[in-house]
Parts: structure tokens; C-alpha cells; sequence
């Protein structure tokens, strides 16, 4: 045992001091979070490393079904290789206490800062901690380019440092849409939504998912990110300023250094109006006046051809930022493998159950 160093579960006031004081935050990793997912029968589990009493690593550790997962984390020193050798072997031991099946973790690295066209900005050599997580068993997941729910590998973000007021702003916009603002202006309006309002916001996100072929969330979701988060989040909404339809609506997370455009959606009849992106204005006006730096446009594909959502989100200008990805160990194979197919079993059925109905 390294008599250096404990590894041991932490508090959720002391986490919340801890994580919320660092640059490498991010809200996966915040209380708030937690609470929500609580809410929503998830497990989880902080821990962290002390030197002596002082806490100086951790993480938070999500999941459920045995199942666990730390999003943008640990927050540790990854230029220590001791220490960072210390905490995986820990978190492994500590997760088959708890029996778990199956624990990943995404860090909070980068590969790479990308153009709006993929073409590489800056970039670093991740080999010693690939290295780091292979001599102590754990799987690395690849270089994936579609999305990772747990923790997406790929990001379009934008640095505001420099940016004074709304001219300087909108420069730097891709020049189509600066026009599209100005064509649509005075015709849209924001609304900031109150709890009982949400269901405005919740149809809008879910046309969007559907057109894409994904599931909607029932706005049970929402109002238990409404209740965990509380100042933190805004729900916003574009409504046509003559009869206030809403015409397109978001959420976005203030944590730390920075606001997380999270989930979006419109009202594809009213897309000319260009709602979306009035809101992403909105937001990046008010950041400029809170001294907040940075706007993180949230989760993309890595693919820079045929990317509709690339496509909207690099109009603001930015860069893509490319993520490490994920590092696995399954704790209990023949387990794991035995829920696996159970559960594919299971999602079959409510697939053919939904056509025959």
C-alpha cells in the first residue's frame, strides 16, 4: 500500500469545494448532477485520494444495473504518473467492493483542437497515459467518431476571451449567418422558462431528437435538471415576437469557466426564422457581460463532411475539440456478457412490440 496517499469516498461538501474550485471542471463532475441523477434511480459513488487530510484527486462515479461510469473525469494531476497509477488500481479495487460489473472512465484530455473542417490546430501524444491505463488492465475504447452518451469524444467550443460587446461578437461569425440575423431580426424574442413552463421547451427538444431518429425525455427529465441545478440552469425559448409561438428552445449550464449549450430543438416550420441561433447569441451576449470566457457548444460527430449539427454549430466560429475517449475494465465477465444479452433481448422486444402497435 502506498503510504502516500488514501483513496477513500468523499462527502458531497467537500467534493463540491474541491471540484468547483479547479479549471478542469465540468458539471458530469458536479453536485448538482448527482442530485439529479439520484432523482432518476442512478447510483453513485465519489471518491478521491488524499495526502494526508488534504484532498488532492477525484471523481464521480455514476451508474446503474452495475453499470458505472466517470464522465470528464478523474480531476487529478495526469502529469503524475504515480498518482494517476495509485487511483486506477484503487477505483478498481474499490468497484469490486461494491460489485460492480463493469467501470469506465472518460477523462477530461484532449487529442487535438480542430478546425470547423477537421484540420488539426494543435495536438499532443497521449501514449504514456494510454500506456498508463493498458499495464493496469484497462481496455482502451478507440478513437471513436460517433457519439458516446456517457461522455462524448468530440465537442465544438468557443473561447470569448478578448470579445468586448456584440459588434465584436458577431464578427466573428461565419458571414451567412450574420446575414440570416440581420434578415430575422425583430422578429424573434427570448423567453426564460419557469418550472411549470417547461412542457414548451420539452416538445420542442423532442421534435428535433424524433427527426433524428432519437427517443424524447418525458419532462419528468427536465423538471428534475429545473430542481437539481436551480440557478445554474436557464431554460430558454425563441418565440415569433407578434403571437409568441415558440419557435425553437434550449438549455444551457453555467459551471465553472464556462456555459454549456446542453440540449436544443425547433420548430422545423418556423426554421427560417432562425431561432436556435438567436438563443446561441442570447447566451454568448450575456456571457460577455458575467466575464465568463468560454461557450461549449456541446457533443458532435467526428466527421466533417455531411455534419449537419457541425454545420450550425461552427457558423459561431470555434474549434472542435478531440477528446481522448474512454478506458474500460469489466470486473465480472460472465456477468456482464449475461446482462448484455438480456438487455438486447429486452430492447428487441420493445422495438416489435412498437411496430405491431
Amino acid at each position: 500500500m502506498n503510504s502516500k496517499w488514501t483513496f477513500e469516498e468523499i462527502t458531497k461538501s467537500e467534493w463540491d469545494k474541491f471540484e468547483t474550485t479547479r479549471d478542469d471542471t465540468h458539471f458530469f463532475q458536479s453536485v448538482q448532477r448527482i442530485e439529479m441523477r439520484e432523482k432518476m434511480n442512478y447510483q453513485n459513488y465519489i471518491v478521491g485520494v488524499r495526502a494526508g487530510r488534504k484532498l488532492i484527486a477525484g471523481g464521480v462515479l455514476l451508474g446503474r444495473g452495475g453499470e458505472f461510469w466517470m464522465a470528464y473525469g478523474p480531476l487529478i494531476d495526469w502529469g503524475d504518473r504515480e498518482l494517476v497509477q495509485f487511483f486506477l488500481r484503487e477505483i478498481v479495487q474499490f468497484a469490486q467492493r461494491k460489485n460492480m460489473l463493469k467501470i469506465e472512465i472518460f477523462p477530461d484530455m484532449l487529442l487535438a483542437l480542430r478546425d470547423s473542417h477537421g484540420q488539426v490546430l494543435e495536438q499532443w501524444d497521449r501514449g504514456e497515459t494510454k500506456q498508463t491505463f493498458s499495464e493496469i488492465g484497462w481496455r482502451y475504447k478507440g478513437e471513436t467518431i460517433n457519439y458516446e452518451m456517457r461522455a462524448g469524444r468530440w465537442a465544438f467550443t468557443k473561447d470569448l476571451t478578448g470579445i468586448k460587446n456584440v459588434d465584436e461578437l458577431r464578427a466573428t461569425y461565419r458571414k451567412t449567418l450574420r446575414a440570416r440575423l440581420r434578415q430575422t431580426a425583430g422578429q424573434v424574442e427570448i423567453q426564460k422558462l419557469k418550472r411549470d413552463d417547461l412542457g414548451k421547451l420539452v416538445g420542442l427538444i423532442d421534435e428535433s431528437e424524433a427527426h433524428h431518429g432519437a427517443n424524447g425525455r418525458e419532462i419528468d427529465y427536465y423538471e428534475k435538471m429545473f430542481d437539481a441545478f436551480g440557478p445554474s440552469v436557464e431554460f430558454l425559448i425563441a418565440v415569433k415576437s407578434d403571437d409568441k409561438t415558440p419557435v425553437a428552445g434550449a438549455i444551457f449550464i453555467h459551471h465553472g469557466r464556462e456555459v454549456a449549450s446542453y440540449l436544443s430543438g425547433m420548430d422545423r416550420r418556423y426554421r427560417q426564422l432562425n431561432g436556435r441561433a438567436w438563443l446561441q447569441d442570447h447566451v454568448m451576449q450575456n456571457c460577455l457581460r458575467k466575464s465568463i470566457s468560454r461557450i461549449n457548444f456541446f457533443w458532435i460527430e467526428g466527421k466533417f463532411t455531411d455534419n449537419h449539427l457541425l454545420e450550425f454549430k461552427s457558423g459561431f466560429g470555434g474549434v472542435i475539440e478531440e477528446y481522448i475517449g474512454g478506458f474500460e475494465k469489466i470486473l465480472r465477465p460472465t456477468r456482464y456478457q449475461t446482462q448484455r444479452v438480456a438487455r438486447k433481448t429486452k430492447n428487441l422486444a420493445k422495438r416489435l412490440l412498437r411496430k405491431l402497435g
